[in-house]
C-alpha cells in the first residue's frame, strides 16, 4: 500500500512539473530565461523525488530523479539541463555525503547527457511514435552507474533490481511525456490564437494590436539611439479599387506589405493599421536614418505593381514619421504626431516623406 501511495506521489509530481512547464512556456520571456527557469523547476522535481523515494525491492530505491534530469536535457537544451543538474546535485549531496551520493551524481550526469542525445536523435522527427518510450529506455542507461555500489546486491539480484527501475523509468517517461506534450499543445494553440488576434489576415502583417505589443517591448530597450514610427499611406488608393476592382486592390495591398518588409530591417516592425495605411516601427535609429528609411520605403512602393502580364498598377505613397527616445512616450502620442506629419505630406502634394520634430 505504501508503495502505491509513493507511486501516486511520483505521478502527481510529474503532473506538477508538466504544469510548471506549461506556465513558464507561455511566458513572453526569452528562450534562455525560460530554459533556465524550467531547468531549476526540473532540478527541484528531482530533489523532491529523492526525498520521497519508492522502495520496490529490498534496498533498491526507485525515484524519478533520472526522469526529471533526462527530460531537462531532452527539452531544455544544454543550458537548461546544466541548471537542472546543478540543483539536483546540490540536493543529492545535501541528503548525505556517502559514496552512494557520488554514484548518484554520476547517474544524474548520465541521465542529462542521454536526454541531450535523445533530443539530437529526434530533432528531425518531433512527432516520432514511441519517442517518449525511447527516452525512458535511454534514461535508464544511467542506472548502470548504480552497479558501482558495493552493496547493490549479488549478481543474480542485479537483473531484478534494474528491471524494476527500468520499468519505472519507461512508464514514468511515457506519463511525463504525455503531460508535457499536452502542455506544449495547449501553449502552441494559445500562441496561435494570440498571433491570429495580432495579425492582419490579408497581408499577414501585424495589426494594431500586434504593433502595440512590439511598441511596448521596444520601449524597454537600453542604449538605443532612438525610436521612430513611420505611417505609410497609399495615395489615391480608392481609385485602384474603383478602376481595377477590389481583388486587384487586395493584391496591391499584399504587394505593398511585402515591399515594406523587404525594405525594412530585420529588427523593424511592419504592420497594417488601416485600409491602405501601414506603420513601420524603427528601433535604434537616429533622425538621419529615419529620413533615409522613409525615402527608401516611398521609392520602393512607387515601383509598378505588376499583377499579371497585362496588368501593372502604379501607386505612390505618403510617409509621416516621428522620432523619440525609448521609454519616454506612449503609442497614442507618437501615432498622433506621425499622423500630423502624414497629413502635411499629403497636403504638400503626396508622394513624399515628412519627418515630425523629435518628441
Amino acid at each position: 500500500m505504501e508503495t502505491i501511495l509513493h507511486l501516486i506521489d511520483a505521478m502527481a509530481m510529474m503532473a506538477s512539473i508538466a504544469l510548471v512547464f506549461g506556465v513558464i512556456g507561455r511566458r513572453q520571456w526569452s528562450e534562455r530565461v525560460r530554459h533556465i527557469s524550467l531547468g531549476a523547476a526540473f532540478g527541484l522535481g528531482a530533489v523532491f523525488s529523492m526525498l520521497q523515494p519508492v522502495f520496490v525491492y529490498q534496498d533498491a530505491i526507485i525515484d524519478a530523479r533520472s526522469l526529471f534530469i533526462g527530460f531537462a536535457g531532452a527539452f531544455l537544451g544544454a543550458e537548461g539541463a546544466a541548471v537542472a543538474l546543478g540543483v539536483a546535485i546540490l540536493g543529492r549531496l545535501s541528503i548525505n555525503h556517502q559514496f552512494a551520493a557520488l554514484i548518484g551524481v554520476v547517474g544524474l550526469i548520465m541521465a542529462a547527457g542521454l536526454g541531450l542525445v535523445w533530443a539530437r536523435l529526434t530533432a528531425a522527427r518531433p512527432g516520432l511514435p514511441g519517442r517518449h518510450l525511447l527516452l525512458g529506455v535511454m534514461i535508464s542507461g544511467a542506472l548502470t552507474a548504480f552497479l558501482l555500489l558495493p552493496g547493490f546486491g549479488e549478481p543474480h539480484d542485479y537483473a531484478l533490481k534494474l528491471s524494476a527501475m527500468m520499468t519505472f523509468n519507461i512508464i514514468g517517461s511515457v506519463v511525463l511525456g504525455a503531460f508535457i506534450d499536452r502542455e506544449r499543445q495547449m501553449a502552441a494553440a494559445e500562441a496561435e490564437a494570440r498571433l491570429a488576434a495580432a495579425t492582419d489576415p490579408l497581408t499577414g502583417l501585424l495589426n494594431r494590436r500586434g504593433l502595440a505589443r512590439r511598441f511596448q517591448a521596444s520601449e524597454g530597450a537600453r542604449g538605443s539611439k532612438g525610436s521612430a514610427l513611420l505611417l505609410v499611406d497609399l495615395d489615391h488608393f480608392k481609385a485602384v479599387n474603383d478602376t481595377w476592382g477590389h481583388g486587384a486592390g487586395d493584391a496591391v495591398l499584399r504587394l505593398a506589405g511585402e515591399r515594406l518588409q523587404h525594405a525594412a530591417r530585420g529588427q523593424d516592425t511592419v504592420s497594417r493599421v488601416g485600409g491602405e495605411e501601414f506603420a513601420v516601427l524603427l528601433t535604434n535609429v537616429d533622425t538621419a536614418e529615419v529620413r533615409a528609411t522613409a525615402e527608401r520605403l516611398r521609392a520602393d512602393l512607387a515601383a509598378p505593381c505588376r499583377l499579371s502580364d497585362t496588368c501593372a498598377i502604379c501607386i505612390t505613397a505618403s510617409v509621416g514619421a516621428v522620432c523619440w527616445q525609448p521609454g519616454t512616450q506612449r503609442l497614442e502620442i507618437v501615432s498622433e504626431a506621425a499622423d500630423r506629419a502624414l497629413y502635411r505630406a499629403k497636403s504638400r502634394g503626396r508622394d513624399r516623406a515628412v519627418i515630425e520634430a523629435a518628441l
